[in-house]
């Protein structure tokens, strides 16, 4: 895939990100989201400021898109997710999206799985399709739509 479709595809997963959690931040207003270009290693930033804080809370996303129309893959029924060691720490959440499924999987930090290239560590998240039960796999269902998970982290800091 040639960079400048890379960009894209980028820009589309993470502005997809960004308007779902946006349309359910109206619950809460004491929170901002934005897209992240100041800290390394995370896509999008949930923060909480207000004047009886000290310091604001935040929730760091990571987004990965990923397709399978435009390049060969020998298994169409699956995604890799990966993301680098440096991402992983930086981000409470991945954000996966399979761009041609149009399918979100919300993915805590601590859910994603290790695995090497070589020497490097790197981490994984891996979507599974059925073809035969035309539907995700339990494994990858569990994560699917999940924007609950971040939604009760906002609980839990609004505290």
């Amino acid at each position: 895939l040639s960079q400048n479709l890379k960009a894209v595809l980028q820009d589309v997963g993470e502005g997809a990100v960004l308007i779902h959690l946006a349309i359910l931040l109206r619950q809460f207003p004491r929170w901002t989201i934005y897209k992240n270009f100041a800290e390394a290693g995370c896509d999008i930033v949930i923060q909480q400021s207000g004047a009886r804080q000290v310091a604001a809370k935040a929730i760091f996303i990571e987004v990965k898109t990923r397709q399978g129309l435009l390049t060969q893959r020998r298994n169409r029924n699956t995604m890799h997710f990966t993301v680098t060691k440096k991402e992983r720490d930086a981000c409470d959440f991945v954000a996966a999206y399979w761009f041609e499924r149009n399918a979100f999987f919300i993915v805590p930090r601590d859910q994603i799985t290790q695995t090497r290239a070589g020497t490097k560590v790197l981490y994984k998240f891996i979507a599974y399709w059925s073809d035969k039960q035309g539907k995700f796999t339990d494994g990858s269902e569990a994560f699917r739509d999940r924007w609950d998970l971040i939604m009760n982290q906002l609980r839990g800091e609004s505290d």
